[in-house]
């Protein structure tokens, strides 16, 4: 009964939130007429998108850094997703060929709240840095700790104005831009739930973890059934092919793997080493599925298959 109270809020949610990115894709500067072309529209949603799960990511690297588990596959990850970051939101101003973003952002809007972005991004840069050249600066830890959730505020930001800029039904139409949001937050998530995790068995604010993972898992496992059922009050439809429905299929049967160890961490039961172990690598796999589908939605939204 709770999960089906839940789902109908969070489809009453992200209707709301659809119906505003539907808006905006209706303007007359978005949904321009014939002659438009494709300057990278779901590769721009897609990798802005990317920049709210990198968020999540470092933080949850550098908790499991503090937490001892997996430390050198965590600070590769932290580098990794540094780097990627640097990447993307260059892309997203100046365009990348090989990323397929074709050309420079030029609308005033979607400058601001990149420039935003830059300027919460520039802290926590300085701060990865500082942890590389001093492994034990507590003060850059706790930076990251403090300023995941203002990070991936300003990300989310960014990815909705994207979201609405480019979603021309030249290119992309509304329904598709749904989907992409929804399978690009599952990427967001399985990170989300990895940090989350990291900070009871650190006993980092065990309470408020505890009940931001209980939403967080909440949140994954109905936006996995709406995508691969679909969830038309809020606009979703079922999986559209069957490479995506199958893809669907295996996150669910890996999730259902997943859950249990989730419980057990918010249960207060203690999980071994090699348990926490077990649950960073499954959440990272998780995430690597989660991109797999993210790459075959946005390969659908092109019309491709």
């Amino acid at each position: 009964m709770v999960l089906v109270g839940h789902q109908t809020r969070i489809s009453k949610t992200l209707g709301l939130a659809f119906a505003a990115v539907c808006a905006l894709a209706a303007t007359p500067d978005v949904a321009m007429a014939s002659g438009w072309k494709d300057v990278g529209a779901s590769e721009r949603i897609d990798s802005s998108g990317r920049l709210n799960m990198l968020s999540q990511r470092i933080a949850a690297s550098t908790c499991n850094i503090e937490a001892n588990v997996e430390p050198v596959i965590s600070r590769g990850i932290l580098a990794g997703s540094r780097d990627e970051v640097d990447r993307i939101i260059n892309a997203i101003e100046f365009g990348n060929a090989r990323m397929k973003i074709i050309g420079a952002e030029t609308r005033p809007a979607t400058l601001k709240f990149i420039h935003s972005y830059r300027k919460t991004w520039d802290e926590t840069h300085g701060a990865i840095d500082a942890i590389y050249d001093n492994a034990g600066n507590q003060e850059a830890f706790e930076l990251i700790e403090r300023s995941n959730l203002d990070l991936n505020a300003a990300a989310s930001y960014l990815t909705s104005e994207i979201a609405g800029q480019y979603s021309n039904p030249a290119e992309l139409v509304q329904a598709d831009a749904i989907m992409l949001d929804i399978a690009g937050r599952q990427r967001t998530r399985t990170q989300q739930m990895l940090k989350e995790a990291c900070a009871i068995w650190s006993e980092n604010t065990p309470d408020e973890a505890v009940k931001q993972l209980t939403a967080t898992m909440q949140l994954y496992d109905v936006s996995l059934r709406a995508l691969l059922d679909g969830m038309p009050d809020a606009g979703v439809k079922p999986a559209p092919t069957n490479a995506i429905k199958v893809k669907l299929e295996t996150q669910l049967r890996e999730w259902a793997e997943i859950k249990p160890m989730l419980d057990q961490v918010i249960s207060g039961s203690a999980l071994s080493d090699p348990e926490k172990t077990d649950l960073y690598l499954r959440l990272n796999e998780a995430l690597i599925q989660t991109n797999d589908t993210m790459s075959l939605y946005t390969k659908y939204s092109k019309h491709l298959f």
